[in-house]
């Protein structure tokens, strides 16, 4: 617990730290006032949030990519070599918490165009990110040793995951089967917020227009990390959304410029209005989420199982993380959690009959992902529906706000004797 806790405050840190970072960008790039919006903006977006709890490695990442791209526009800005060169470590840390986080050393790039702000970068600055780029593998190695020390193991953990991206989870989706804007519709539109997602989208076509440079620098980031999220394979329920978390702080920025640049009181105070409706829906969607974080459904769960199964009873759970656990707790009836590597074979209505077992809980975090996710396989979907065709439902702890990234599954308990 200890442990776990400790993680959790990492990535609390750097979510908050990530919010000052926009700042400090917007500030940078812009004006103080672009970047006070951009900061406000990415504070209350849900999907930021939500990841800012988890020992997963998302806000961390996120946090190394503010990090380098500030010291890659402050090294513009005073022509300092030396910036960029940290800026070069910082990307290699990014890599080291996440290999999506790799990519990071192409912002380094960017600093001859930053340095003359203008379309046409400088031609005799480029041997500069050349230099820093040499200092990615440095930054990688320092925080992943092992890398080094054990380097067979490390490839073929690395070959396993690299696999694992371009075979899948329970189904393959692929960047052309969902016209590469699955984490658009699925990610970006939830998690940062409708409102949000179209004035972004709005926000990048109007800096193109008027201000190419700002509009391509922004844009080129968003892409450098939304374009790998759609191409691999692996969008994973329960929550895919996480992938793309570094693209929620541009996204803001590209909103927050665009409000800096517009010109006319009227048009204006519309997008003002609109940004302050956003950020008011996102807060109060992230507040009711965090309202519902204790107890969760799965902690319900597990007190009625244990006031209400009979003694010697058998009960099977469809995967143990999205389902009711019972550390520490004496039991009168008997637990079997399935293998998640073959749960959809096991609980075919004749396997189920052979475990000879008196009560069946259902997770959504498991079940909702062959409903939910492209591609999905009938068949699967058909083995749930038999389910809850043939046996009868006792018992159903439901969220009052809604299930949302790893919290507060719908749990379904169904006898099956």
């Amino acid at each position: 617990d200890t442990l776990i806790f400790a993680g959790r405050v990492v990535s609390l840190l750097a979510g908050v730290l990530s919010v000052y970072l926009v700042y400090l960008l917007g500030k940078n790039i812009a004006t103080k006032q672009a970047g006070l919006i951009s900061a406000f903006l990415l504070a209350v977006a849900p999907l930021s949030v939500t990841c800012s709890r988890y020992v997963k490695e998302d806000s961390l990442l996120t946090f190394f990519i503010l990090l380098a791209t500030n010291l890659v526009v402050l090294s513009a800005k005073k022509s300092s070599l030396k910036l960029l060169i940290i800026a070069g470590l910082v990307a290699g840390l990014s890599s080291a918490v996440k290999y999506s986080g790799a990519v990071t050393f192409l912002i380094l790039w960017t600093y001859p165009w930053l340095n003359t702000q203008k379309i046409f970068p400088d031609i005799k600055a480029f041997k500069y990110p050349l230099i820093a780029t040499c200092i990615v593998p440095i930054g990688f190695i320092i925080a992943t040793p092992y890398a080094i020390f054990d380097y067979q193991t490390f490839l073929t953990d690395f070959g396993r995951e690299r696999d694992h991206m371009l075979v899948g989870h329970s189904s393959t989706i692929t960047a052309t089967s969902q016209l590469w804007l699955y984490h658009l519709k699925n990610s970006i539109w939830n998690g940062f917020g409708w409102i949000q997602t179209i004035l972004a989208i709005f926000s990048f076509g109007f800096l193109l227009r008027a201000k190419p440079t700002a509009g391509l620098f922004l844009l080129s980031i968003f892409l450098l990390y939304y374009l790998p999220a759609e191409f691999v394979r692996a969008k994973p329920a329960p929550q895919p959304e996480r992938y793309i978390t570094p693209c929620l702080p541009i996204l803001a920025l590209a909103i927050a410029f665009t409000f800096e640049y517009i010109k006319g009181f009227k048009l204006k105070s519309i997008f003002l209005v609109l940004i302050l409706f956003a950020a008011a829906s996102s807060y109060h969607r992230s507040y009711t989420l965090a309202s519902e974080i204790v107890p969760d459904t799965r902690d319900k769960m597990s007190e009625w199982l244990i006031n209400n199964i009979p003694k010697d009873a058998k009960v099977i759970i469809d995967w143990e993380q999205y389902g009711p656990q019972f550390k520490n707790k004496q039991l009168s009836f008997n637990v079997e959690y399935l293998d998640p590597e073959v749960v959809i074979t096991e609980l075919s209505v004749n396997k189920l009959k052979e475990k000879n077992a008196d009560y069946l809980v259902l997770s959504s975090m498991h079940y909702n992902r062959y409903f939910k996710m492209p591609n999905s396989s009938p068949a699967f979907r058909q083995v749930i529906r038999e389910i809850f065709k043939n046996y009868p439902k006792i018992h159903e702890e439901k969220s009052k706000y809604g299930s949302y990234g790893f919290h507060n599954p719908d749990l379904t308990v169904l006898k099956l004797k």
